[in-house]
């Protein structure tokens, strides 16, 4: 004889009755159908989303000072290092000719020389490694 649990659930008089006739279904201390790992990915990337939507205002305002010309040359180096190292390095080289031209600049051209050697050193780097 089927209960009415079993009739309201549709299951057949010989089955056992389910979790949802029993009482346990969602919300009531029964077992819970799993997450799927697609909707905590989509939450998390929301998340992601959200918070990039809040951050980048600010990073845009920091990069404020840099020029556009330096930010495609670290996008460059980033992307393709075995030609953007030495197309930075000989930037370099530019200005720091440009400021052994101007009395009381000499520190800063020594600054721009080790970024010059350093960018040569990844030039080379990135050749062996890539």
């Amino acid at each position: 004889m089927s209960t009415p649990e079993q009739i309201i659930s549709g299951s057949p008089s010989n089955q056992p009755p389910t979790a949802a006739a029993k009482g346990g279904g969602a919300g009531t201390g029964g077992s819970a159908k799993p997450v799927r790992s697609e909707s905590t990915a989509g939450i998390l990337f929301g998340i992601g989303a959200y918070g990039l939507w809040g951050l980048l205002p600010l990073y845009f305002f920091i990069l404020m000072p840099a020029g556009a010309i330096e930010i495609v040359a670290g996008l460059g180096v980033a992307f393709k290092p075995r030609i953007f190292a030495y197309v930075v390095a000989a930037w370099l080289l530019g200005i720091i000719c440009n400021l052994l031209a101007i009395p009381g600049y000499f520190d800063v051209a020594l600054r721009d020389v080790g970024l010059m050697l350093g960018a040569l050193a990844l030039g080379r780097l990135s050749q062996r490694f890539d």
